[in-house]
């Protein structure tokens, strides 16, 4: 019997091919796994690099709304304290200007002619609401 050794070579080559493939198919799941949690922990990694500037971020903004909200109620204070002084010489002026059209009247009621006149009388004085 001789051997035919070109055969027996092909035949080991087969089988140590067949053995080859079969240990890569068990180690594709184990490996997959590997990559996975290493992506894993890779993303969450890099979320959490991406999560404190946006922390910063965040308490820069509500700091700086909350110095706005203060500016606003500051603002809209002033605002007030004006719309006061300005009914207030509104109402100065009007009566002022009354006081001139009653003396205006007593000198012509006494026969004489005014120096000034005021300008006639223009609405209220009133603020306008908007």
């Amino acid at each position: 019997m001789t051997i035919d050794w070109a055969a027996l070579t092909a035949l080991i080559a087969v089988i140590g091919s067949g053995v080859t493939i079969f240990l890569a198919w068990r180690k594709a799941p184990i490996e997959s796994a590997n990559l996975r949690a290493e992506t894993d922990a890779h993303i969450s990694e890099i979320a959490l690099t991406l999560i404190k500037p946006m922390k910063q971020r965040i308490d820069e903004l509500e700091t700086s709304g909350e110095r706005q909200r203060i500016s606003i109620n500051e603002l809209e204070k002033r605002i007030t304290e004006l719309e006061s002084e300005l009914r207030k010489e509104r109402s100065e002026k009007a009566e002022i200007a009354e006081g001139a059209h009653r003396l205006v009247h007593q000198v012509e009621s006494l026969g004489a002619s005014p120096v000034y006149r005021p300008p006639a009388k223009r609405g209220t004085g009133e603020l306008k609401k908007p």
